[in-house]
């Protein structure tokens, strides 16, 4: 005879949604770039073709806007290729062991605790997603600083930030100041520590004598780029059995940064962007990500679940609104 759990009264815990979605304000923004680089869309299907922006949207010149003479006007159209998404579930268990909160109930909120434990190994595993996303599946032309930016004499991170925003500026029309970069934090510092930076940091700051490039805010280097945003890639992850050694790992390639237009998320399709992260919101409407809570008398625990319903999907052609930008 099969083993069955008992298991009963699953209840929806909109109140743990909302401390999930405040732990994505605060830790979770430091920590997690992949709702910014693939914003989230919600749709009311698992599965369904959706356009592709083309660079033929842009900069096409090859019609008349004169009107003739008992004429109509030109007539365009949007250009589109279409891909197919389908979402899958994705989610995490967390159980609250009836002894063990016993025992730790007077030192902290269990149920709030463990909602921001499964947060985080969530918000981990779509930033791991989206990664393979950049780094693979849409097969971004690679293109090279000019000089290694630890030779701090020679480098020019600037000018290479510029090189790699005109080329999406000549394939849209978007101008620099409306990019953002996403680059890993070692190659973050490695860029302050170039005497490019340096002599920048110096007259853009010259009033403010003692000014270190180590100390400027992201905002503050985004300004001196001429640029919208810098965000650092700074998640890791544990590859090791528990119980072992730890094994610490980047989760995106130090070395490679990607400069592009990124929509923010909630807008549709026609925001540009690269990717986006498709959201099947059938049972969840506004509490993303779902928090359930239910009983296993089994092993005398509560269990707190997080899940969501999702595919992270090219949403623009190769290279059209990112530029994947190599520090070697």
């Amino acid at each position: 005879m099969a083993f069955t759990p008992q298991t009963a009264g699953l209840t929806f815990r909109r109140d743990l949604s909302q401390v999930a979605r405040e732990f994505d304000d605060t830790l979770g923004a430091q920590l997690f770039m992949a709702r910014l680089m693939a914003p989230e869309l919600a749709v009311p299907e698992v599965a369904a073709t959706y356009p592709v922006w083309t660079r033929e949207n842009f900069k096409k010149n090859d019609e008349s806007s004169n009107r003739n003479e008992h004429g109509g006007y030109q007539r365009i159209d949007a250009e589109f290729s279409s891909l197919n998404y389908t979402t899958e579930e994705h989610g995490l268990e967390f159980k609250l062991d009836d002894r063990r909160m016993a025992r730790f109930r007077t030192f902290l909120d269990f149920e709030q605790h463990a909602t921001r434990v499964l947060r985080y190994k969530h918000l981990q595993k779509l930033e791991i997603r989206v990664r393979t996303l950049f780094e693979t599946t849409m097969g971004l032309t690679n293109t090279n600083v000019a000089t290694a930016w630890t030779t701090t004499g020679s480098a020019v991170p600037i000018s290479d930030i510029h090189t790699a925003a005109d080329k999406i500026t000549q394939k849209t029309g978007i101008p620099r100041e409306q990019l953002e970069l996403f680059i890993p934090t070692v190659d973050f510092d490695e860029m302050m520590l170039t005497d490019n930076i340096i002599d920048l940091v110096q007259n853009t700051f010259a009033r403010n004598q003692g000014v270190r490039p180590q100390n400027l805010r992201e905002a503050d280097v985004a300004h001196m780029m001429g640029i919208k945003a810098v965000h650092k890639l700074a998640s890791y992850f544990d590859s090791a059995d528990e119980g072992q050694a730890e094994s610490n790992s980047a989760i995106w390639t130090e070395g490679v940064m990607y400069l592009g237009i990124f929509s923010t998320g909630g807008a549709g399709l026609e925001s540009m962007s690269p990717a986006r992260t498709f959201v099947f919101d059938a049972d969840g409407g506004p509490d993303i990500p779902i928090m359930e809570r239910y009983r296993d008398e089994t092993v005398r625990s509560d269990i707190l679940r997080i899940r969501d319903d999702t595919d992270e999907a090219i949403t623009a052609e190769t290279d059209l609104f990112v530029q994947k930008i190599t520090n070697t």
